[in-house]
This record gives C-alpha cells, structure tokens and sequence, in this order.
C-alpha cells in the first residue's frame, strides 16, 4: 500500500504555511525545487478550497500537537508519523523541542527525504529516524519501531494526516488501535473526510470532484471517508477533539475566512485518546 503519493501536491497547495520553522521551510523548499507544480495548480484553479484546505489541516494538526504539549509533555516527547510522505512535521517538532524524537514510516522516498533532513536539519537529524514501512500494516508499524529505538513503555503521539484517504477502514481501525493500545497516555492526531453527502449539498459535491480528481490522477477508484464518532467507536477509542475548517480559519485569524460554516467542508482532524481496554 503505497502512502504520501500526494505529499508534494498538499506542501504546494500549503504554501509557505506548509512549515513552522526555518528547518521545517527549508526541508520544503529543496522539496518543491525539485517537482513539477502543475497539478496543483490545477486543481487549485478547479477546486476554490483546495490551497485553503491544505494550509489549515497544517495547522490544526500543529495546534493539536502544541496543545498536547502544554496539557502533558511527555505524550508529544515520542511523534511517530506514519505514511509520512514529504511532510516536514516531524522536522518541524524537534526543531521547536529540543528533547524530543520522531520516526516517520512510509514506502517511497525513504532514502532521498533521509538526505534532505540530513542537508536542512543537520542539527535535530540525530533525533530523527525514517523507516520503510506500509503504513496500512498495523503489525509491520510497530515492528518497524521496534527496531529503531523508540520506546514503548512511553507514551507517543501519533500523527495520520492525510493518511486514511489512502487505506482500508479496517486497516486504519487496526492502526489506530495499535497506535493507542501503544501506552495508556498515547494519543492520535487523525484527518479524515466526512461522507460526501453529511454536508451541505454543494460543499459535498465539490468536496467529491475534488476527491475524485486526487483518485483518479493516482490511479484509484475514490478515496475513503469516515465519520469521526463512529471510527473512535470501533477503534476503542474515545474523541478528545475535533477540528473543523471553518473554525480552524476563524481561530487562525485569517480574513476573509476560508470557510464560514463547519458543514462547508467534509474534513475533519480528531484528537483520539483510548477509551476502553484494547488488549
């Protein structure tokens, strides 16, 4: 299951809001500079939210990883990224703290984005591992880890941005469990499109052109979609947040806003925490 095949497309839609610190911007600009922006700004110019919802799903993640930071520090000491693609979260992470690791797990690219972070992040790439791994492989995950230091008897927070477009609902409910079965105080930071048709009727059916011209461009029949009460359910897991576009745009200050009305879009970024057994 080959992960991050739109990783390039969502830092160019992103923008310079695709990264958070000089290391992170750095990492995306060598990216960028070596792929073809066409695409992107094609299907910015068909689908009026697409830029807007790539820079905000940048950002509600890292406002969900900075508010874990201050709520219990130690959840955000171990970030595990799996299907990583180009993403420069984790870079971005350990440049903002200094006593934390991060291991990114994906199937392509392995060793060019390693040369990357060694070129534009000399100084956090010590902290800082990638793995080759299907990300859609619950078992394969862990053992991946396993096998580059990182620490279960630790809590961890888990990033899937982007992720569960790509894999099978029962792939990412074993992932998810895997991840929060990880430790007691692990938590998931997981971006998922609603179904098409539980938003306003337009939104939806734009939200469906737009996911079905990503498919189609990556040689697939759709992409999956989730509701966010009813995956925790059958992950064990219990919604500690949740973050629509409009209300990130609002708490971004952006003006005008991207999106006035929570129902205009289908994505969603969740904040997941265990809330049953998952032995």
């Amino acid at each position: 299951m080959h992960v991050g095949a739109t990783s390039d497309l969502i830092l160019t839609l992103a923008g310079d809001d695709a990264a958070f610190t000089a290391e992170g911007r750095a990492l995306v600009r060598s990216v960028l500079a070596g792929t073809d922006p066409q695409w992107a700004h094609s299907l910015a110019q068909l689908h009026r939210h697409a830029a807007p919802h790539a820079r905000l799903r940048k950002w509600t993640v890292w406002h969900f990883l900075s508010r874990l930071a201050e709520e219990e520090h130690i959840t955000v000491q171990q970030l595990v990224v799996p299907g990583a693609g180009w993403s420069p979260l984790a870079v971005d992470w350990l440049a903002t703290d200094p006593t934390a690791r991060a291991w990114e797990l994906d199937l392509e690219n392995i060793d060019a984005k390693r040369a990357l972070v060694q070129k534009n992040a000399r100084a956090i790439a010590p902290r800082w591992r990638n793995r080759r791994c299907d990300a859609s492989d619950a078992a394969a995950v862990t053992a991946a880890l396993a096998g580059a230091g990182w620490d279960s008897s630790q809590p961890t927070a888990w990033v899937l941005e982007g992720l569960l477009y790509y894999i099978a609902p029962a792939a990412a409910i074993s992932l998810i469990r895997e991840a929060l079965g990880s430790h007691p105080d692990s938590r998931v930071i997981v971006e998922v499109g609603l179904p098409d048709d539980s938003i306003q009727q337009a939104a939806g059916e734009e939200c469906r052109a737009y996911h079905q011209a990503i498919a189609l461009a990556i040689g697939r029949d759709h992409l999956y979609t989730h509701e966010p009460t009813a995956l925790a359910a059958a992950c064990g897991a219990r919604v500690e947040a949740i973050m629509d576009p409009a209300t990130a745009s609002r708490l971004r200050g952006d003006s005008p806003p991207a999106f006035v009305h929570p129902m205009e879009s289908t994505q969603r970024v969740v904040l997941l925490a265990r809330a049953i057994s998952l032995a």
